[in-house]
């Protein structure tokens, strides 16, 4: 009997929005049946979807595919935001102003508290 040669792996990644990419993903060695996909996680890496798909060459099988979405936990980014066209360095005493406190956090921030 012949040898196999190992599957070809093939790595995509799905932003949210739909767009598929090309990743490059490495196997180790010829004879090598796993690939490896090296990822530096940032918060811009949320919601974004990892597809590894995998063939046996000359199509013995039919191809696999199994695909992950990313979560990266991060601390809170704060933003106060100024509703309406109020510049807060000539609001005078007595106007009224409406402040919005923005947050990006992972895990979701749970309590937000004005000081």
């Amino acid at each position: 009997m012949g040898a196999h040669l190992p599957p070809q792996h093939t790595w995509t990644v799905t932003k949210p929005l739909g767009v598929t990419e090309l990743l490059s993903g490495t196997a180790p060695s010829l004879r090598e049946e796993t690939s490896v996909l090296d990822l530096t996680i940032s918060k811009e890496e949320l919601g974004k979807v990892r597809t590894c798909y995998a063939k046996v060459q000359p199509d013995l099988l039919t191809p696999v595919k199994i695909s992950s979405e990313q979560t990266a936990h991060h601390p809170p980014t704060v933003r106060v935001r100024v509703h309406g066209d109020k510049d807060l360095a000539r609001v005078v005493e007595g106007q009224s102003v409406e402040l919005e406190c923005v947050v990006t956090a992972r895990p979701q921030t749970q309590e937000y508290r004005w000081v």
